[in-house]
């Protein structure tokens, strides 16, 4: 299953999740505060959920601390890198 993974790809996708989440939930709580406004920190905002898929959907029960919040937050960002990091060995595959 992961023949040839590419763990540079893996690592670059991880960090670039990371930032984005890290954008979305600063944007996202500077709207819940009405401290922030503007259309790019309503599209920060609005894809937030997102990144919250799938652990804050599934556990969202368990989640309750702020460690636990960020917790699952990596944990998606993880599962999201394995994802696009498989997706792309598959179509440079088929060529």
């Amino acid at each position: 299953m992961f023949k040839r993974f590419n763990i540079y790809l893996y690592l670059l996708t991880v960090i670039s999740l990371v930032i984005l989440t890290t954008v979305s939930l600063i944007a996202t709580a500077g709207l819940e505060e009405g401290t922030a406004r503007g259309k790019l920190i309503e599209f920060f905002a609005s894809v937030f959920p997102f990144f919250r898929f799938p652990t804050h959907t599934l556990f969202n029960n368990i989640l309750s601390g702020f460690p636990s919040f960020m917790g699952g937050l990596i944990v998606n960002c993880l599962l999201y890198a394995l994802v696009i990091e498989r997706l792309i060995f598959f179509f440079k595959s088929l060529r």
